[in-house]
């Protein structure tokens, strides 16, 4: 069960939220879902960052290529993972700050756990998400979505209706949290009158709300986890996480037609799964993959 809820958990970096205080942070505008058709000017490229838990430190990597070749996108949308690097990266972190941030996050996500509520089944998640929406805020500098260099959309789900949303303006810190509260993991987040979770439930792969939003050239990062092949699973649980990675990854599938480039770092599919200690591993993949597709964007863009 641990290693289940480290697998679906965010990528590592993230951990780093565990030093942090426990407290819900405050909330200074409750993130909005303005209409999709929004992006001031509209978008001449988008980069969109996929869910992938650990694997989302590709995603610094792939920064790291297109910020060498001198190509900066004109809009970020991210879910999940995707939307914790895409909210740091549209704040105004290069790819040198963003590897930086990352080796905070060395650690374990049990800085807001709370066992008591989960077992007395008075709470819906593991983590109360407080030390990742903290974490958010500090590193933005407590920006607003729609105050961010380049604009930013982080995508969640609607726990009711089961529609993905694309927060666009309000609070950084909650937006991104409700896209990467993964069910039982972290608790899903209250906007409005209504529940936000894990955005990889409903678009893993958010290329269609990057066209949505304007964009004309999309750019899109694949790190989402392929499900498992190579053995049978052997109990409910393993039954359980295969059933929620082949729907994920056929949800990402049908995503991919939306996006005029597609990035894949050659991450080895193994039998264990990736954490902290594989971040600069995953970040040369996202680097080689974003390289190859350097020529492919240039041109798109002409």
């Amino acid at each position: 069960m641990k290693r289940r809820a480290a697998l679906i958990a965010l990528p590592g970096f993230a951990a780093g939220c565990a030093s942090l205080a426990s407290r819900k942070p405050e909330v200074r505008d409750p993130p909005r879902a303005l209409p999709l058709a929004h992006v001031p000017g509209g978008s001449r490229l988008a980069l969109v960052l996929s869910g992938g838990s650990a694997r989302g430190f590709a995603h610094i990597g792939v920064i790291a290529a297109l910020e060498g070749a001198g190509i900066r996108p004109d809009l970020v949308v991210g879910t999940s993972a995707g939307s914790l690097v895409g909210a740091l990266y549209a704040s105004g972190m290069d790819a040198a700050a963003l590897e930086r941030v990352s080796r905070e996050a060395d650690g374990a996500l049990v800085g807001d756990a709370d066992w008591w509520r989960l077992l007395r089944l008075k709470s819906l998640g593991l983590f109360t998400g407080h030390a990742l929406h903290a974490f958010v805020a500090r590193h933005v500098g407590a920006r607003p979505i729609e105050g961010m260099p380049i604009p930013f959309a982080a995508v969640a789900t609607d726990m009711y209706s089961g529609a993905a949303a694309a927060f666009t303006h309000g609070d950084t810190g909650r937006a991104v949290h409700a896209s990467c509260a993964i069910p039982g993991v972290f608790e899903p987040v209250e906007i409005g009158a209504r529940l936000y979770g894990d955005g990889g439930l409903s678009s893993p792969l958010p290329a269609r709300i990057a066209r949505a939003l304007g964009a004309r050239v999309v750019v899109a990062v694949d790190v989402v986890y392929p499900p498992a092949d190579s053995a049978a699973p052997r109990n409910p649980l393993d039954l359980l996480f295969q059933t929620f990675l082949i729907q994920t990854w056929r949800l990402k599938e049908a995503e991919l037609a939306a996006a005029d480039i597609i990035v894949r770092p050659d991450i080895p599919v193994t039998g264990r799964q990736y954490g902290f200690k594989d971040r600069l591993m995953l970040i040369a993949a996202g680097e080689a993959a974003g390289r190859a597709v350097v020529g492919a964007v240039r041109a798109a863009l002409k």
